[in-house]
């Protein structure tokens, strides 16, 4: 399950995300909505977005191999009412799947594969690429979320 997005503030002003983890909510103070953690440790497919020219970082709310890249994009293009074209790809099934292009009018995937969360220790392994969009994970982008997360720690699990 993903954590609900819920308007907190601190001293300073910033909107940041409250998750409910471990039976209470926990602020995550400075997140606002550019990145959505999950609220359990685990793999997650993950996508990189660039919408508006503001970075996001979206992960599944299933295990890997239920979700698809395309439908994270889709469901983030949706929330915000983006139109856009779409792609063949092919489920898990076999059979073939309309997703959204990697890139429109207010959008681009800058990224995508998976990630291993770690909330106790604060690190996320990301790793693999979208067989669906033939991209891998963009270690540049990644260092633009240490300002979402600045206590956490990125690790190419590649290498």
């Amino acid at each position: 399950m993903i954590g609900k997005l819920l308007s907190c503030q601190d001293k300073v002003d910033h909107f940041s995300l409250k998750l409910f983890y471990n039976e209470e909510w926990v602020c995550l103070m400075g997140i606002d909505d550019h990145v959505i953690l999950p609220v359990e440790n685990g793999e997650y497919k993950v996508v990189q977005i660039e919408f508006d020219g503001k970075p996001y970082l979206r992960f599944s709310d299933t295990p890997p191999f239920v979700a698809l890249h395309g439908f994270l994009l889709q469901s983030f293009l949706d929330e915000r009412n983006v139109h856009y074209a779409t792609i063949v790809d092919i489920g898990h099934d076999g059979q073939s799947i309309q997703i959204p292009a990697p890139h429109g009018e207010q959008y681009r995937l800058v990224g995508a594969g998976i990630a291993l969360v770690n909330l106790e220790h604060e690190v996320i392994k990301f790793h693999g690429k979208s067989v669906g969009y033939n991209i891998g994970i963009d270690f540049q982008q990644l260092e633009v979320f240490k300002q979402f997360l600045p206590d956490w720690r990125f690790i190419d699990y590649d290498k």
